[in-house]
C-alpha cells in the first residue's frame, strides 16, 4: 500500500496551521483560498505520488469546499442555503483537521 509523501501532508498541514483560525470560523474567503492552494498542491504531487486514490478522494474533498465556500458568499446568512452550505463546509474542514490529526501533522 503506498501513502501520501511526509513532504506533501507537511505542506497541507503547513497551509491548515497558517489559516486555522479563520477556517475553524468557516471564513468563505480563507475556505475558498485553502481549497484553491490545497488542490494546486494536490496536482504537483500526483505527478510523483502512486498513492492516487488518497489524492482522489482530498481532491474531490477540496473541489467541495472550493465550490460551498464560493457558495456562501452569494447566500444570505440565516437562509436554509447558507445553513446547509456552512455545515458541508465545517464538515469539510473537520474532516481534514481529522486526517491531519490521525496523519501526526497537527
Amino acid at each position: 500500500m503506498t501513502t501520501l509523501s511526509m513532504d506533501f501532508k507537511t505542506k497541507v498541514a503547513d497551509l491548515y496551521m497558517g489559516n486555522r483560525t479563520k477556517l475553524e470560523k468557516l471564513d468563505p474567503t480563507t475556505m475558498e483560498s485553502f481549497a484553491t492552494e490545497t488542490l494546486e498542491i494536490i496536482n504537483k504531487e500526483k505527478k510523483k505520488s502512486d498513492a492516487l486514490h488518497d489524492l482522489e478522494i482530498l481532491e474531490y474533498n477540496m473541489r467541495l469546499l472550493k465550490n460551498y465556500s464560493a457558495s456562501l458568499k452569494q447566500y444570505a446568512p440565516e437562509t436554509d442555503e447558507y445553513d446547509f452550505t456552512l455545515n458541508d463546509c465545517k464538515n469539510l474542514i473537520n474532516s481534514t483537521k481529522k486526517w491531519l490529526t490521525l496523519e501526526g501533522q497537527i
